[in-house]
């Protein structure tokens, strides 16, 4: 046997290397260290494979087989790859295809437009961009569908919020929402074969949460949770340690209001973003203390819950019940972009009547215990014609088997509603009746004055334009037409739109360069438009505009350049103003850029440092003003009335106008140094144009003394409730046109001299026979203070 054959029996036998060459005599060279070492590793081969076989050979107890098992089952193995990739892309940022081809289960037909490109639109904007927007809903019209459950799943799949939190009145009713969440994720085929990575572990656990625990993919835990109240997508990882789908990991918790939601963190993760669905029941609507509650709990709460690193985003979801609600509260707050989308959009001519006739033979059927509602069905069928302005935010949304179209659905939920509730929770009308105006459609196309177009009614003398410029479609530059005269008579003479049919004033995605081209393009041809307007009087004389206003909330450097220009060019013969309007508690924070007042107090003239100066006017107030004359009965002090004789002709003007909602007002708060007086308003459709056209008028006619508004008879009962200083405006209180009874007891006081202001400033006392008690007197310029 040679040396190397002895070496290599000598390893196998597992003798040590210096046993061998002890053996042999001498040391190793370098080719008899690798004879041993290749010898040696194949001994330990042949080692390890005859324990293998004994080891396969041998009897398994019970625990090993059982661990092996689990080992098996929860190891979830290869996942699939995903099966349309250019579809999961194409709904990565549209909540409304993702909802139509990944939840269809949960739909009976697609969105409406006005559905995609209000509710659903904006919480889409609102999840992937943040914000706090509030939606005043309707019933039954799917935002707990859309929202709640398939915004939810949209949001956590593709990662774009990775922990939010659901909130809705109650613990049973979110965790109701998370049941169908749950559902969807679990059945749906169309998630499966799309997002593998998070469907299939799911699916994987046959609906049993306690197998959560021990899941594994190639080895590792997978950390889902599938609780009934939280739940954690899984985590997969691929062989570098990256995410197999960006959803992996997402967290959903669930809560109702005023449950523990303070210091939410899971493995260093906080919340992101809360899902508010309808926090209050109709009980909780009624109580004041449980509406503030609530309030205080998802401000002080739920809205810290990001804690001090991030900034908390909101959607919240919630029908109106009744004045001073949730929903009315919400709304009021300014850090609240509040969108209101009632189910009717829009009306038709004396729907007031037809929707009382409808009720009639409602009750007929119920009376007569005629379930298919024969008689109320035969009549809208015979009067369909007269509905057919009706417009709906989903024409769909009805019982195909027992109603006709949504219109008679809409019949039907009023009759069995009833006003009150159907106004709310349908209309989103939850104006404070004791301090609203009673106004609709119907009362503001029929005040009517008999005039024709541009001609001046009875009373009036002067004419006052205003123009709101809009970059909305439909909208553009839409312009009013007031004539005013002595006691305060009013009446709207003309009004229109440019482009006049309906196109966009600036096309879409259009570069700022043409987009402001385009804008004060359109402002001069509506300047020549108004100027070339013959106006005349009842005899047929010519009356000129006394002055004419321009909004200036959108592009103002471009509306005041234009207006400037045109001015000092002479171009038309009467005043161009930039006018700005501002909610009550925004007007006139910035007093050090206040030039001048007016009489009224609700319209002054500012300087801008960047476009010049414009005129400002308390949009609340004159908004209250115009609203309160189109009540009045036509032509008499105080009233604001429409050119014509046919009510139809005004329809589109009028919903217009009752676009903005009074829910409150007027009441007096302590906002800034001062007592003033608010109003609280809710803008029920984005075509409010006429609207802000009309009260430019009345802040402009102001400002030019054509009209003269009465502020203290208002603002005397609601400021005597203040516990702070009173402020009155001095022009409101010294003016005899406004006062003339304040006026009258002032001179008898004097002794019957000729009263003047300074000399009643001088006494230091409020006037008698006023109702207001004497107090001490203070003056500042403009305004006078009697300290309770």
């Amino acid at each position: 046997m040679t040396t190397l054959e002895t070496i290599q029996a000598l390893a196998m036998q597992g003798i040590s290397r210096k046993g061998v060459q002890a053996t042999i005599g001498h040391k190793f060279d370098e080719t008899e260290a690798t004879a041993y070492e290749k010898a040696n590793a194949m001994r330990q081969l042949r080692e390890r494979q005859a324990a293998a076989k004994r080891e396969k050979a041998a009897p398994k107890s019970t625990a090993q087989r059982v661990r092996e098992y689990n080992e098996r089952k929860n190891e979830l193995g290869e996942l699939p790859a995903v099966r349309h990739r250019r579809l999961k892309e194409r709904c990565r940022y549209d909540l409304e295809a993702f909802g139509w081809y990944y939840c269809r289960s949960l739909l009976n037909h697609r969105a409406s437009s006005e559905i995609r490109d209000g509710l659903i639109r904006e919480a889409q904007n609102c999840i992937l961009n943040g914000g706090l927007i509030a939606d005043l809903y309707g019933r039954g019209g799917g935002k707990t569908t859309w929202i709640d459950e398939i915004a939810a799943i949209w949001a956590l799949l593709y990662g774009h919020r990775r922990y939010p939190v659901l909130i809705a009145a109650s613990l049973k009713a979110a965790k109701k929402i998370l049941k169908t969440i749950k559902k969807i994720l679990i059945r749906s085929n169309e998630i499966a074969a799309d997002f593998p990575a998070i469907a299939l572990p799911i699916r994987a656990l046959g609906g049993i949460s306690q197998r959560a625990a021990a899941q594994t993919f190639m080895g590792q835990p997978t950390d889902i949770e599938w609780g009934s109240d939280q739940i954690t997508l899984p985590t997969l990882r691929d062989a570098n340690g990256n995410l197999l789908d960006r959803g992996c990991g997402a967290i959903l918790a669930t809560t109702g209001k005023g449950g523990a939601i303070r210091g939410s963190n899971e493995s260093g993760q906080r919340p992101d973003f809360l899902l508010i669905d309808d926090p209050q029941t109709k009980k909780d609507a009624q109580s004041p203390k449980i509406v503030e509650d609530i309030i205080e709990y998802i401000h002080s709460d739920a809205l810290g819950l990001a804690g001090h690193n991030a900034t908390m985003s909101a959607f919240l979801t919630i029908t109106p019940q009744n004045f001073g609600d949730v929903a009315t509260a919400i709304a009021k707050r300014p850090e609240w972009s509040v969108k209101v989308q009632p189910f009717i959009k829009q009306t038709c001519p004396n729907w007031e009547r037809l929707v009382a006739e409808f009720c009639e033979k409602y009750n007929e059927d119920a009376a007569h215990h005629d379930f298919s509602r024969s008689r109320s069905r035969a009549w809208y069928i015979a009067n369909r014609e007269k509905f057919a302005e009706v417009k709906t935010i989903d024409p769909k949304q009805f019982d195909e088997s027992a109603e006709v179209d949504v219109t008679h659905h809409m019949l039907n939920l009023r009759a069995k509603m009833g006003e009150r509730s159907f106004n709310a929770e349908i209309m989103m009308d939850v104006s404070d009746k004791s301090a609203s105006i009673e106004i609709n459609p119907d009362k503001v196309a029929a005040a009517l004055n008999g005039t024709q177009r541009l001609v001046l009614p009875p009373g009036t003398d002067r004419v006052v334009g205003f123009v709101d410029v809009n970059q909305k479609k439909g909208a553009g530059l839409t312009y009013v037409l007031c004539a005013f005269g002595a006691n305060r008579v009013s009446g709207v003479i003309d009004y229109g739109r440019f482009p006049a049919n309906g196109a966009p004033l600036v096309p879409p995605n259009s570069t700022q360069d043409l987009q402001e081209k385009l804008v004060a393009s359109a402002i001069r041809y509506v300047i020549k438009l108004i100027a070339s307007k013959r106006i005349t009087d009842m005899q047929g004389r010519p009356v000129p505009i006394t002055a004419l206003g321009f909004d200036r909330g959108w592009l103002p450097a471009v509306v005041c350049r234009t207006l400037f220009v045109n001015q000092q060019t002479r171009a038309v013969p009467f005043p161009l103003n930039a006018v700005r309007g501002f909610p009550w508690n925004k007007f006139g924070t910035r007093q050090s850029d206040i030039m001048r007042r007016d009489s009224s107090g609700y319209v002054f003239y500012t300087q801008s440092q960047k476009y010049g100066p414009y005129i400002a006017q308390m949009s609340s107030y004159w908004r209250w003003v115009a609203q309160s004359a189109l009540m009045g009965t036509p032509l008499m002090p105080g009233s604001l009335s429409l050119f014509g004789n046919d009510p139809a002709e005004h329809f589109i003007f009028a919903n217009e106008i009752c676009a903005e909602k009074l829910i409150r007002g007027p009441y007096a708060v302590y906002h800034g140094n001062e007592t003033t007086m608010a109003w609280d308003w809710l803008t029920t459709s984005e075509h409010n144009h006429f609207m802000d056209g009309v009260s430019g008028c009345f802040a402009l006619a102001s400002w030019y003394h054509a009209y003269a508004p009465v502020s203290l008879s208002i603002d005397e009962a609601a400021l005597g409730h203040v516990s702070r200083d009173v402020v009155i405006a001095t022009g409101d209180l010294f003016d005899p046109r406004l006062n003339p009874e304040i006026i009258k007891n002032a001179q008898s006081d004097a002794g019957g001299s000729q009263f003047t202001q300074a000399a009643y400033m001088a006494k230091g006392q409020r006037p008698q026979g006023s109702g207001l008690k004497p107090r001490r007197l203070q003056i500042s310029k403009s305004q006078i203070w009697w300290k309770k």
